[in-house]
Order: C-alpha cells, then sequence, then structure tokens
C-alpha cells in the first residue's frame, strides 16, 4: 500500500502504541493497514458516488459486534 511509503504509517503506528501500550505490535500493524485501507476506500467513493449509493442501499449487516448492537 503507499501508506506504508509515507511517514502516515509510522505516525498512525506510533498513536495506536501511545494510546494502547500493551497493544502487540503486530496489531498496531494491522490496524494501520486496515486504517490506510478504509482512509482509500473513502477517497476512492467519493469519486464515483452512485456506485457507492448503489452498493450502500442494501448492506449486510454481520460480525462480532453486530450480535452486541442488537
Amino acid at each position: 500500500m503507499i501508506v506504508l511509503l509515507t511517514s502516515h504509517h509510522k505516525r498512525i503506528v506510533e498513536n495506536l502504541e501511545l494510546i494502547f501500550p500493551d497493544m502487540p505490535a503486530g496489531n498496531a500493524e494491522r490496524l494501520s493497514q486496515d486504517v490506510s485501507r478504509n482512509i482509500g476506500i473513502t477517497f476512492t467513493e467519493s469519486f464515483s458516488p452512485d456506485d457507492f449509493l448503489n452498493a450502500t442501499a442494501h448492506p449486510s449487516l454481520n460480525g462480532a459486534g453486530f450480535e452486541v448492537l442488537k
């Protein structure tokens, strides 16, 4: 990913380590990549709002946190 070539990746990891000092280093790396991926997706979606609206018209809610929200 492009973010790995920039200072943003390092900054995200450092901030996660500051906020969550007990977090394993691998988790901070993974979260940094996830944050970067989500930023990229959001940025890309801004260039085709019609496709984004079509894709989100009928969302599928799932995952571990969904049961808690019910």
